[in-house]
């Protein structure tokens, strides 16, 4: 497994010996080792841009192989240049919760490999962005104080998050979000300082987050609403996402399954507000809740016709569906449009 590109805010090791192709990676570059099993440090705060990543297997347990990484880190910089003379599009790929380093970069490998089977696909680099985050609940029961946990490696996933939207000003970038990440998805937009226009699409997969985040009632919400809504996660994130696609024809896809084992679970975590990867947007825009400006860029993929195909993916717990061929070919097509 390689990676030509990887945006990540865990703890990278520098190594002693040079980089030689100063011409490609610049003169401040260092080759860099991690773990493929790491778990969050509170001094974790600096984004790494890693490039020509590479899986290596040091310890043989059968399927629980332990892995490590090794790569070059460079700058920003450095990173933007060699992504821009590729003159493709990017997928940004950003994972979920309780999932270390190793399982998340293989499952965009697997969406990499299976972009590459179509010429239309060729066109189209996989870049993981990787935070780290390991907690000790099962997903179909998920421990409550992980969620607390988590809300804090968050800030950390932010920081990647932040580092791969710098690029979208000279390439045409696309994220997908699994689960979790697009609780960082949230948290990113409603945070960040300036509105600006960075993505042609967002991939909402499987989405851990409340089914009413484009809601009017939401995002402007009346004196009443305030006092009863005491969670102030959302504010205008969802607004604010509506307002950073790039141009007309841009959307934020919603793959949604009502068979989703984990948001069920994840209901009873988060006060019992539905999530909107079990249902999508169609509830909320049958009910004309949604936001004027997000109403019509907003589309649905309900996944229940595709059950068969999740649960050779994922029969657990059916929420791990991402990666799946016929979802990666709806990132291919809605991408190429």
């Amino acid at each position: 497994m390689q990676f030509k590109y990887l945006v990540t805010t865990i703890d990278v090791e520098p190594k002693d010996d040079p980089v030689e192709d100063v011409a490609k990676y610049g003169e401040d570059a260092k080759h860099i080792e991690f773990s493929g099993a790491i778990t969050a440090k509170d001094d974790n705060a600096k984004v790494a841009f890693l490039m020509d990543v590479e899986e290596k297997i040091i310890k043989t347990r059968g399927i629980d192989d332990e892995k490590e990484y090794v790569g070059v880190k460079v700058s920003r910089e450095v990173f933007q240049r060699n992504i821009i003379s590729e003159k493709k599009k990017v997928l940004a790929c950003m994972h979920g919760f309780t999932v270390e380093p190793s399982p998340a970069m293989e499952n965009c490998s697997k969406i990499q490999d299976h972009l590459e089977k179509e010429d239309s696909g060729k066109n189209i680099i996989a870049v993981p962005v990787i935070w780290p985050s390991v907690g000790s609940g099962s997903w179909a029961i998920p421990n409550p104080l992980d969620y607390w946990t988590e809300q804090k490696n968050a800030k950390q996933a932010g920081l990647a998050f932040s580092g791969i939207a710098e690029i979208s000003t000279d390439v045409s970038l696309s994220i997908m979000c699994h689960s979790m990440g697009n609780r960082v998805l949230a948290l990113y937009a409603k945070n960040v300082e300036t509105v600006e226009k960075r993505f042609d699409s967002i991939f909402m997969v499987a989405a851990d987050v409340w089914e009413e985040i484009f809601n009017e009632r939401v995002i402007n919400p009346s004196w009443y609403w305030r006092l009863r809504f005491l969670d102030p996660t959302y504010g205008k994130a969802g607004l604010n996402l509506c307002k950073m696609l790039k141009n007309d024809n841009s959307k934020i896809y919603i793959l949604h399954y009502k068979e989703d084992l984990a948001l069920k679970g994840s209901m009873f975590t988060n006060t019992g507000n539905t999530r909107l990867g079990l249902h999508g947007k169609k509830g909320q825009d049958e009910k004309n809740r949604l936001h004027p400006e997000c109403k019509d860029k907003l589309e649905d993929f309900n996944v229940e016709g595709h059950g068969e195909e999740i649960l050779g993916v994922d029969g657990d717990i059916k929420h791990n569906y991402h990666h799946a061929g016929f979802v990666v070919d709806y990132y291919r097509e809605k991408m190429n449009v």
